[in-house]
């Protein structure tokens, strides 16, 4: 019993974590691409940063 139980928890803990690292990992994707397309650009005050860093 104690094993059903623990399997019903962890699925719910998985699919209550999943949006939230899909999303972690498509942030993740999507500053690397902005990254490699833009490379550096200006932030204001004579800045630079990344492209990804500077879209978040």
């Amino acid at each position: 019993m104690s094993s059903l139980i623990s399997a019903i928890s962890t699925h719910h803990l998985l699919t209550r974590r999943g949006p939230a690292v899909g999303a972690a990992i498509a942030t993740i994707v999507t500053a690397n691409l902005l990254t490699a397309r833009y490379g550096l650009v200006p932030v204001g005050f004579g800045f630079t940063a990344t492209a990804g860093t500077a879209s978040a």
